[in-house]
């Protein structure tokens, strides 16, 4: 702050009454204020997350030991994975269901346990689990892939030669999240057994014998039925069938009627 000071000088006068008149002294303060104005820059930080989708493959060293895993990219949230030779070239390939995708992915073997990048298939919405069998009998791997969200499974059938037609759809219960591929009634055609999930029951579909599948008969389980077996427990050389009944914490097993 600077201060200021105006000094008015004191004078006395005489006059011939002797009276003395004092001069008052003022003084004045002039005040000057300095106003700071300080600006703020504030700085913003964008963080972007990438979030990568694949499947991973661990080769075995040939001692029950495990190299790193190698990975190969896929869709969005792979669910479930299957290995099959799709294309007959006696080398294992991979099925993968993309789930956020609405698609399968097929990595073909290149020969020496790498995968080439997938070709992906169209399904229904939200494939959750796959199986990978030959549903039409001509020696050729096909795919099977329960649709969570469509509440259906979809068929597609191989071209011969590793490539897939566009998938058939087949009406299930409520969230079909388990599908496996068994001859359940001895034709020796492999037919279909599903898990619904929000249904509370499996679902047989039989084969026709073309690959194509009657409407599914269900069959009662526990609270939630999500993984799915086909196994003869019974030694009766039937097919018979396991539940993981998720909802009610236990395990169903539906032995295969004598006909």
């Amino acid at each position: 702050m600077l201060v200021i000071l105006i000094g008015i000088p004191k004078t006395t006068i005489t006059a011939t009454t002797a009276t003395t008149t004092t001069a008052t002294t003022a003084t004045t303060t002039t005040s000057t204020t300095t106003k700071t104005t300080t600006t703020s820059t504030a700085t913003t930080t964008t963080e972007t997350t990438t979030t990568t989708f694949n499947i991973g493959v661990l080769l075995n060293n040939g001692t029950g030991t495990f190299a790193a895993q190698v990975t190969y990219s896929t869709g969005v949230d792979p669910y479930s994975v299957a290995a099959a030779d799709v294309n007959g070239d006696s080398k294992l390939d991979i099925i993968v269901t993309n789930y956020g995708s609405n698609n399968v992915g097929v990595l073909l073997n290149t020969g020496t346990g790498t995968f080439a990048a997938q070709v992906t298939y169209s399904t229904g919405s939200g494939p959750y689990s796959v199986a990978a069998a030959d549903v039409n009998g001509d020696s050729t791997v096909d795919i099977i892939v329960g649709n969570d969200v469509s509440n259906n499974i979809g068929v597609l059938l191989n071209n011969g030669n590793g490539t897939f037609a566009a998938q058939v759809t087949y009406s299930t219960g409520s969230n079909p999240r388990s599908v496996v591929a068994a001859d359940v009634n001895g034709d020796s055609k492999l037919d279909i057994i599903v898990a619904n999930m929000n249904s509370n029951n499996v679902g047989v579909l039989l084969n026709n014998g073309n690959g194509t599948f009657a409407a599914q008969v269900t069959y009662s389980t526990g609270s939630n039925p999500y993984p799915v077996a086909a196994v003869d427990v019974s030694g009766d050389s039937k097919v018979d069938i396991i539940v993981a009944n998720g909802g009610s914490n236990n395990v169903g097993v539906l032995l295969a009627a004598c006909n």
